[in-house]
């Protein structure tokens, strides 16, 4: 799969145009160099989850926005504007991954979608959702995250 810079081109509506992984491994690893790109207001279908794994960030959406420090994480859902910037020339990076939901709950007339995907995806109250360690399952969650990107930035055999 390998690492991409994070180059986000959008349409007039702000819908990203790249497409993140693809029919067979719907997920797309980035190596994200704020600092030197920042990530515009976008949004897509994907879900995405990060990692500061560098300095300080201004994640921002239609709802507010936060700044993160190294070690902090994110998650955006689906169909949410936003955008990352640099926080006081920091030098931010981060580990980012846009996936679809399919990648976790199947197809679409499944269990998992309709039971648990589907009232996530349509909850506006989960748009945006920090992750700053203050609780057990949020520095679980951070783990988890870094540990996904480190085996699609790696390639283990099965990774996937």
């Amino acid at each position: 799969m390998g690492l991409s810079d994070c180059i986000t081109i959008t349409d007039e509506t702000g819908l990203e145009l790249k497409e993140h992984g693809d029919v067979l491994f719907p997920v797309a690893c980035y190596w994200d160099d704020i600092r030197r790109n920042a990530v515009p207001w976008h949004w897509h279908d994907e879900l995405e989850v990060a990692v500061v794994t560098e300095g300080r960030a201004v994640i921002a959406t239609d709802v507010g926005k936060v700044v993160l420090e190294k070690g902090e994480a994110f998650f955006i859902n689906t169909g949410v504007l936003h955008g990352v910037w640099n926080v006081d020339d920091s030098g931010c990076r981060l580990h980012s991954m846009c996936f679809h939901a399919r990648l976790v709950g199947g197809s679409g007339e499944s269990v998992f979608w309709h039971k648990y995907l589907r009232p996530l995806m349509d909850n506006h109250a989960f748009a945006f959702v920090c992750l700053h360690s203050e609780k057990e399952w949020e520095k679980k969650a951070i783990v988890l995250i870094e540990e996904a990107w480190q085996k699609c930035a790696n390639e283990p055999a099965g990774y996937e």
